[in-house]
């Protein structure tokens, strides 16, 4: 009896494709992703890396958001009050420790912070300097 069935059938090798490369024009990606490590280097630093949640030190550390990335525009994406040093435990596995992030933030800029995020979060995001910010967050971590 034939049992072609279980008989491995032979295969061409792999083809090989071209990895794809970062546009160098310095498309709105590039200029994001570029942006994003100058200002979450700059967060960690300027909190000396210590979680803003639970207060321990953390290295490297991450820059974590009040307002999620997820719903906010650029504009309050990249503010400096927005964003905050936490560690992974708090920023990831409790999604921000947000209960605990929001005490601390009305402590340190008051309760009217939450409206005037709301106003700075209407601002349409199309128009955002980026080139601007990089040479400006370039600058404060080189000094």
């Amino acid at each position: 009896m034939k049992r072609s069935g279980f008989k491995k059938k032979q295969t061409k090798p792999m083809k090989r494709t071209t990895l794809r490369k970062v546009s160098k024009r310095g498309g709105k990606v590039a200029l994001n992703k570029t942006l994003w490590k100058l200002f979450s280097k700059f967060i960690r630093e300027r909190d000396k890396y210590v979680c803003f949640t639970c207060g321990k030190k953390v290295w490297p550390g991450q820059a974590g958001h009040y307002r999620t990335g997820a719903t906010c525009k650029k504009y309050l994406f990249y503010d400096e009050r927005n964003v905050h040093c936490q560690c992974y435990h708090c920023n990831i596995n409790l999604s921000g420790h947000w209960h605990e992030y929001q005490i601390r933030m009305h402590k340190k800029y008051g309760t009217e912070i939450d409206h005037e995020f709301d106003v700075l979060n209407q601002k349409d995001g199309w128009d955002f300097p980026y080139q601007y910010w990089i040479e400006h967050y370039t600058n404060l971590l080189s000094n």
